[in-house]
């Protein structure tokens, strides 16, 4: 049970962190944003921009954001989209890292909840 508030303190810090705040202290957040935007306007909207980008044959870094962000550019706004996405990412690194903890400890604690926050 105190597990369980733990999880919902620190995924609700993870929210406020996202979206409560209008600019996002993170370096490469207007760069996904950007990418995001342009996956969009080039497969689903058949704007190349003038020839300006080029679809290249090899998978670029940080392919994944840029598909992710441009898909639900489809559905909400790309701020809103690039907030939702780094979300799912804290999340994720979240419980991955508490589920390591606890399958290396043997039990799940809140010391592993707390340490998983800290290092996500």
């Amino acid at each position: 049970m105190k597990i369980n508030i733990l999880h919902g303190v620190f995924l609700s810090l993870f929210g406020v962190l996202l979206f409560g705040f209008q600019f996002i202290p993170l370096q490469d957040y207007p760069a996904l944003l950007h990418q995001g935007f342009v996956f969009n306007e080039y497969f689903f909207h058949a704007n190349n921009f003038g020839g300006f980008y080029q679809l290249h044959h090899y998978i670029p870094p940080n392919a994944i954001s840029s598909i992710v962000i441009g898909v639900m550019d489809l559905i909400v706004d790309p701020f809103i989209a690039g907030r939702i996405y780094l979300f799912l990412l804290a999340t994720s690194i979240y419980f991955g890292v508490y589920n390591y903890f606890s399958f290396h400890v043997g039990r799940k604690t809140a010391t592993g909840s707390v340490l998983a926050f800290y290092l996500t």
